[in-house]
């Protein structure tokens, strides 16, 4: 336990510095933004109309909003620039993201938050093809809805996970072809690696493209 909170606190303190440089919307001389602010709660699935694709996303430990700043927004630009952003609904999940959390196996509660969104998005917009999606511990709450996912199983047609803690594990109610997870070289947080990168488990926006390849195989749009 001792360990994985060490590694954890170093994953924390590298996502401090990425969101340190990330959200200070730096302006160059010329009066460009180089970091144009980030939507960091997304609840188009619950406020909006439906749309053709229904993304649900789970935002990491301690990251703000319902989406976070790393991954999920980078991935929703990825998958809006291949099939458009008018085809697109993202509904971020509403859970505390504690570190504590991460290292028990995700929130129940967040779990439990995915299973009913995505019963949402099956009811409220029957045409609809689901995607689910999350980083780190919003991975695992991924792995944890499975269970709760049985009645939406044919509407859920890809499932794309980020430094899962839980990589490896089937998710239950979603067939393996369906699934597609990613972790980086040295994140020990979802890997068991030679060489530890303290970095690792912040990297991922870099392959959001390629995650969005993978849905777009999946979808009919």
């Amino acid at each position: 336990m001792k360990s994985a909170l060490f590694l954890l606190s170093l994953v924390s303190l590298s996502t401090a510095r990425y969101l340190g440089t990330r959200t200070n919307n730096t302006v160059l001389p010329t009066g460009i933004n180089v970091f144009p602010p980030l939507q960091t709660v997304r609840n188009e699935l619950i406020d909006g109309p439906c749309k053709k694709v229904t993304i649900i996303f789970g935002r990491g430990a301690t990251q703000p909003g319902n989406v976070g700043l790393l991954v999920g927004p980078s991935f929703f630009s990825a998958v809006a620039a291949i099939i458009s952003s008018a085809n697109i609904a993202v509904q971020g999940v509403d859970y505390a993201a504690t570190d504590l959390a991460a290292l028990l196996g995700g929130s129940t509660y967040g779990a439990a938050t995915v299973a009913s969104l995505a019963n949402l998005a099956a009811s409220k917009c029957p045409g609809s093809q689901i995607v689910l999606s999350g980083y780190s511990e919003g991975a695992e709450i991924i792995h944890r809805a499975g269970q709760n996912l049985s009645n939406v199983t044919s509407s859920i047609k890809a499932v794309v996970v980020f430094g899962d803690l839980m990589n490896g594990q089937p998710i239950a109610n979603v067939h393996a072809s369906a699934v597609k997870s990613f972790c980086a070289f040295g994140d020990v947080l979802c890997g068991q690696p030679s060489i530890i990168m303290p970095g690792a488990h912040t990297s991922y926006d870099d392959v959001t493209p390629e995650a969005a390849d993978f849905v777009k195989e999946k979808l009919s749009v």
